[in-house]
């Protein structure tokens, strides 16, 4: 695992080399890959004319997968955004999917999430609205991590307001439609809590299911949740 800050990647044992994703990697059967991105498309919007951000912040990171294939996404401090004035946020706003694509048989995907997509509401004038999306959506894989991820602060007591419109700061942690012979382990904490004046939702929640598929047989389904969906508001 590398420190340095970038996005980096290491195939079967090589050392990790810097990598843009500007398409997303083809993982062929049985190969082993890790993922390392580390402070990066952090974004700090403090005027009303600047320019806006291409969405979401980070890049698809896997297309099609191989069968037996071992990956492993390490993301930390990266996609956090920090507020200066009111913005409303459409769509998969900080993290997208990570993994887009056919995912073969026997193949394994870890991601670990620290420190990521959080919003911070830096001055009393900064109010996030966030309409048909979350900041962070779905993830394939069988192994997810998250810590400190999804949440909205305010830099200042009694300032900020946060309004949530048919979305959720964090989509469904896990989506998939079929898990076969599978063990899925879950581990969440210090996730999509909101410290705010003010707080309103409408046709939506703060989290989304842990865990989406529509048929599970034969899989050992492991789920750990703390301190998380949390409101401190006033």
């Amino acid at each position: 695992m590398t420190t340095r800050s970038g996005m980096f990647y290491a195939r079967n044992g090589g050392p990790a080399r810097p990598h843009l994703f500007e398409v997303p990697l083809r993982v062929a059967r049985g190969d082993q890959v890790e993922i390392f991105i580390h402070q990066v498309a952090n974004l700090v919007w403090m005027v009303s004319d600047q320019a806006a951000p291409t969405l979401p912040l980070l890049p698809t990171l896997l297309g099609e997968v191989g069968a037996d294939a071992r990956i492993t996404i390490t993301i930390s401090n990266s996609a956090n955004l920090t507020l200066g004035y009111p913005c409303q946020l459409v769509g998969p706003a900080l993290i997208g999917p990570l993994v887009q694509g056919p995912i073969a048989p026997g193949a394994h995907i870890a991601i670990s999430l620290s420190n990521c997509a959080n919003v911070l509401l830096a001055t009393p004038e900064a109010s996030l609205m966030l309409a048909q999306g979350e900041l962070i959506a779905s993830q394939s894989g069988a192994s997810l991590h998250r810590h400190q991820c999804g949440q909205v602060n305010h830099a200042m007591p009694g300032s900020g307001c946060v309004s949530i419109v048919n979305g959720e700061l964090v989509d469904e942690l896990i989506d998939t439609h079929t898990l076969i012979d599978c063990t899925v382990d879950i581990r969440v904490e210090r996730v999509a809590n909101v410290r705010c004046q003010s707080l309103s939702i409408v046709e939506g929640e703060l989290m989304d299911e842990s865990l989406d598929a529509d048929c599970v047989l034969r899989s050992k389904v492991r789920i750990s949740l703390s301190d998380s969906a949390n409101v401190e508001a006033g």
